[in-house]
Parts: structure tokens; sequence; C-alpha cells
């Protein structure tokens, strides 16, 4: 069983080698909790099974990535889940990827870094009426008649 999570965690950090242990940890527990236990089982995860985990072009890529090498596999006549195609379709995804990985990269490890909308909003206290502003500096309900005002 532990040979299978380690290919299945193989396929994975080939498709996305930046990928962190936070993240592949819990996709391996999403995975885990849609049923999957072989790496034929891959083929059948769509991009909406991902997305709690991953930003939507990472499940996009994988996804693309499984049903890949499984028509691989399948026109070759081998079994994906036999360590030697598992290897050699692992090592064709990477290989056909590397400018997106590159790309993704410094985007993955920047992104905390990165500020967003919610960084930086602030609201413009200036802008409201007065009696609003008391009204919650007194830490009291505003009434339905402010909407209108502003």
């Amino acid at each position: 069983m532990m040979d299978t999570q380690k290919e299945i965690c193989d396929a994975i950090r080939a498709v996305l080698p930046g990928l962190s242990q936070e993240v592949l940890a819990a996709l391996e527990d999403v995975l885990e909790k849609l049923g999957i236990t072989t790496t034929d089982d891959l083929q059948y995860i769509t991009e909406g099974d991902l997305l709690p985990v991953l930003k939507p072009i990472q499940a996009e890529r994988l996804v693309a990535a499984w049903a890949q090498n499984n028509s691989m596999a399948s026109t070759s006549g081998g079994a994906s889940s036999s360590p030697q195609s598992v290897q050699s379709s692992q090592s064709a995804a990477s290989l056909s990827q590397p400018s997106s990985a590159a790309i993704s990269s410094p985007s993955l490890s920047c992104s905390p870094v990165l500020p967003t909308w919610v960084d930086s909003f602030q609201i413009p206290w200036q802008k409201l009426p007065e009696e609003l502003i008391q009204t919650l500096e007194r830490q009291k309900r505003p009434s339905a008649r402010f909407e209108d005002k502003w």
C-alpha cells in the first residue's frame, strides 16, 4: 500500500514539481477520500475534485497529464499501474512540461508574499456621513435610513 502512495505522490510531483509539502499532503488526503487506490484510478479525477486543494491551473495540469498518461498507456498496450509504465509516463510528463514548470515555480514560491486587494483595502471613512460614524463609535447598529444617504 505504501508503494502505491509513493507512486501517486510521484505522479503528482512529475506534473507539479514545485508543490509544497503541505499542499501535497492535503492533495493526497483528498485523493484518499475520493477512493484512489492505484495510479489507474487517477484517470477518473476531475478538476473539481482537486479545486479544494489546488489552484485551477494546477488542477487542470494534473487532470490533463493523468488523462494523457492513461491514453499513452492504453495505446501502448501496457497497464499504467505497472511501475515501468508509470515511471516512463511520469518522465514523459516531466519532459513535456519544463517551461510551464519553470514559470509556475516562481509564482508558487512568491504567491504568499504578493499583496492582494485584501491587504491594501481601506474603508473610506471620510466619505461616510458623520451621523453614521458617531453611531458606529457608540457601538450601535445603524438604521436603514443611512443606506439612502450614500
